[in-house]
């Protein structure tokens, strides 16, 4: 869920990406949530549904655990 202004807090794990330098580094590259998943056969898109919310990948805090 967003806060009024549209801003959502959110931390995912993956070995795929990384937030540091590197080859797999995404800091500061766009991301676009589709409603719909990828059938990682069509492109660009994956047939995955209208575009719903957008953003620049940033490093946060560390979530406490």
């Amino acid at each position: 869920m967003s806060d009024a202004s549209g801003r959502i807090d959110t931390s995912v794990r993956t070995d795929s990406l990384s937030l540091t330098m590197g080859k797999t580094q995404a800091t500061g590259h766009p991301i676009v949530i589709h409603s719909g998943a990828d059938d990682l056969t069509s492109q660009p898109s994956g047939n995955s549904g209208k575009k719903v919310a957008c953003g620049v990948l940033m490093p946060g805090p560390l979530p406490m655990e």
